[in-house]
């Protein structure tokens, strides 16, 4: 029990998405579904051809209307270690949110 795709004693466990469908709901109306879709970017970034999935990170650090998800995208970024994002993560530095700007700084190190 606990492996990916298994039932736990809290009811099934999802599998993670692929890129196709992180990418998708990255943009979905709801906070929590675009949280997690970056959580997955975030797997798929640490891949050798990870340039889309950088590019919806980015894309969601610098716009994403939540801060919870914005400070996820930079951490997302920073675990998978992705580089040439310094520039988006000091403009994220300057974001009007704290959590976003601890998160950050954080991902520069």
């Amino acid at each position: 029990m606990g492996s990916e795709g298994s039932v736990s004693l809290f009811g099934p466990t999802s599998l993670p998405r692929t890129l196709e469908a992180a990418l998708r709901d990255v943009r979905d109306a709801k906070a929590a579904v675009r949280r997690s879709a970056v959580a997955d970017l975030g797997r798929h970034a640490a891949d050798p051809d990870a340039q889309r999935a950088v590019t919806a990170l980015v894309a969601a650090l610098a716009s994403d209307v939540s801060a919870e998800n914005r400070g996820a995208a930079a951490v997302a970024l920073a675990d998978a270690r992705v580089s040439g994002v310094d520039l988006a993560l000091v403009a994220a530095a300057e974001d009007t949110h704290l959590h976003v700007r601890q998160m950050s700084v954080l991902a520069l190190g």
